[in-house]
């Protein structure tokens, strides 16, 4: 594939981190550091695949500073900058470190490959041998063994966890061809996902939602244009018919077969006719109607539905008689069947928009023409409630309000008490969020916890274990709001609130009382004053001071000032159970960092 690498509108899209369905940078993390690096080009885009991995994740901050000029590039040696001028003076890539072994300490690119295997494996009796070739080697080349060996330790300690660049850049390479694709023909992009996924509700429901945001529209089946696979139109995305629920693979050749021989279908009676009906039942026809693949006829579902039992046996009993010779009243007189048909039957009790809508997403396993919430769009505004896609963006013990319909119910009981709680997995159309509710309020609201009901509740935010999950505090059936219940939810959310913040008090007040006690019993130790020249300290400084201190562990409680012209601009402590012992060694290797000041 030959696409130009430098294309805007996919640097743009990584950029935005709307990177879902992008080859390796899907990720919240892998989002963020796109957002904030801000990649110009593809060899950036490498360095990321590189960087965003367990040991060199620390680097990501001097990379992203260093890019922008919000912290100074320092190389441990001129010959170096040649070598680590495209990562902004970090070591990312294991070819890095086979370069400056042969820059700096003449190894030749064998000798190299040997050095960086070595230090992969740890191997210590090989590594103090290697240690001692590239520091005679460093000498002949006029690099004194202090600068040296400390090149070399950084190379050992990167080697650890350094990356093949050639093997990233493969990655990468893949990465891109697929955000160039989603930039510049988003919906064939994301059409070909579904299609890729279509086996897997989940991933196809995700993808649906990545549409929403991209302003694509998700079309219904359509037997004149859906076929096995998900498809990109001028209009959005056309739904494949075989993801229909009972309309399988061999429904739905027989009915694009058709449709390629005999041109496009008029109307629902001239499909049926047209089909072969050994392959394709009346069961499979009715699943079309409800999936919506006859809405280009401009009947209703209820209409069309109502018409498939009489259309069939008509175009049935046709078929028989056309097989034996049979000519009907209707074809001497120079008419057709077809025309029985040409008005649309009276329905009696039309089905509500809500029910075509839970029908639908029966067939396809989604809502696509709407979603049940829709008709309560004015009275969620009077609630005041909050989408569940924004849900992630609130902080821990938020509690707000939010409406949903019950996509799944797990009932379980409680292995302590014995008691039902269920799991429930809500949506509001976009996002879908997983919902406990525990036995209390269960037994209390039993009967609403059902799928497809509709619900508006209050919910807390909690994130005391890392990840985001969901407490549900009160819920009622949205079916049913109205003006007296807005004022029982309103209730409900600040009786919650208040619970929430008197917790949040109480949590404070016991952590406080706890530090009261640990602190009694203090042992007071010197402290070590170090004071750094704020104008010349750099994030890497502060990393290296941190490794110094983490070497020389202690119970002497530190304070670091930062100073400009005498005047202290700020501090950091550094006390105990984190302290640091003050030896000659850490002493010296503290006067020799590039901002320091002085030591006490």
């Amino acid at each position: 594939m030959n696409l130009p690498l430098d294309n805007a509108n996919a640097f743009n899209l990584l950029n935005q981190g709307k990177t879902l369905g992008v080859f390796q940078l899907e990720s919240g993390g892998m989002q963020d550091l796109a957002r904030q690096l801000h990649i110009d080009t593809f060899e950036e885009i490498i360095a990321v695949n590189a960087l965003y991995r367990p040991g060199p994740m620390d680097m990501i901050p001097s990379f992203i500073n260093r890019k922008h000029g919000r912290e100074e590039i320092e190389y441990d040696h001129p010959w170096m900058k040649e070598i680590l001028s495209e990562t902004y003076g970090i070591m990312v890539y294991q070819e890095q470190v086979m370069q400056i072994a042969q820059k700096l300490a003449n190894y030749s690119l064998g000798e190299g490959d040997v050095l960086r295997r070595a230090m992969g494996k740890k191997d210590a009796e090989q590594m103090a041998t290697q240690r001692e070739k590239f520091r005679e080697g460093a000498l002949e080349n006029g690099i004194s063994e202090d600068v040296s060996m400390r090149i070399f330790d950084k190379m050992e300690k990167f080697a650890a966890y350094g990356f093949n660049k050639s093997h990233a850049a493969a990655y990468c390479y893949i990465a891109y061809v697929t955000a160039y694709l989603k930039a510049n023909y988003p919906q064939e992009w994301m059409a070909a996902l579904m299609t890729c996924d279509s086996h897997d509700l989940t991933k196809v429901a995700k993808f649906i939602r990545e549409c929403q945001a991209m302003q694509i529209k998700m079309l219904p089946p359509d037997v004149n244009e859906a076929g096995t696979t998900f498809t990109a139109s001028p209009k959005g995305i056309r739904f494949a018919m075989s993801g229909i629920k009972g309309v399988g693979t061999s429904v739905v050749e027989a009915i694009v077969e058709e449709r390629e021989k005999g041109g496009r279908f008029e109307n629902l009676y001239q499909f049926i006719k047209r089909v072969d009906f050994s392959k394709v039942g009346k069961k499979a026809i009715e699943n079309l109607v409800e999936a919506g693949s006859f809405d280009f006829t401009g009947w209703s579902r209820d209409q069309l539905r109502i018409s498939v039992e009489p259309m069939f046996d008509s175009a049935m009993k046709e078929q028989k008689e056309e097989k034996a010779g049979v000519r009907s009243l209707f074809e001497l007189m120079g008419e057709s069947n077809e025309n029985l048909f040409t008005e649309p039957p009276k329905v009696s009790i039309p089905t509500s928009s809500q029910q075509i809508y839970l029908k639908e997403k029966e067939m396809l396993g989604f809502f696509l023409t709407g979603h049940p919430m829709d008709s309560y769009k004015q009275i969620l505004s009077r609630l005041s409630c909050i989408a569940l896609r924004k849900v992630d963006t609130l902080d821990h013990n938020t509690v707000f309000r939010s409406a949903f319909l019950v996509e799944t119910v797990r009932v379980l009981f409680s292995s302590k008490s014995q008691r039902k709680f269920a799991i429930l997995m809500v949506s509001d159309g976009i996002e879908s969020l997983e919902l406990p509710i525990w036995p209390d309020m269960y037994e209390e609201k039993h009967h609403l916890i059902k799928e497809n009901q509709l619900l508006y509740a209050v919910l807390q935010v909690d994130r005391s274990e890392g990840s985001l999950r969901l407490s549900c505090r009160w819920f009622d059936d949205l079916t049913q709001a109205n003006e007296e219940t807005v004022k029982v939810c309103d209730q409900a959310f600040d009786r919650a609130k208040f619970m929430a913040t008197r917790a949040q008090q109480f949590k404070k007040k016991g952590k406080n009382a706890g530090q009261k006690k640990k602190e009694e019993p203090k042992v007071e130790n010197s402290k070590v004053s170090l004071k750094l020249n704020a104008d010349r300290t750099r994030l890497s400084h502060i990393l290296k001071i941190k490794e110094m201190f983490e070497g020389s562990r202690g119970k002497n409680p530190v304070q670091i000032d930062f100073m400009v012209d005498d005047q202290c601009i700020a501090a950091l402590h550094i006390d105990q159970p984190w302290g640091v012992e003050l030896t000659d060694e850490l002493k010296k290797k503290l006067e020799e960092q590039p901002a320091f000041l002085s030591i006490s």
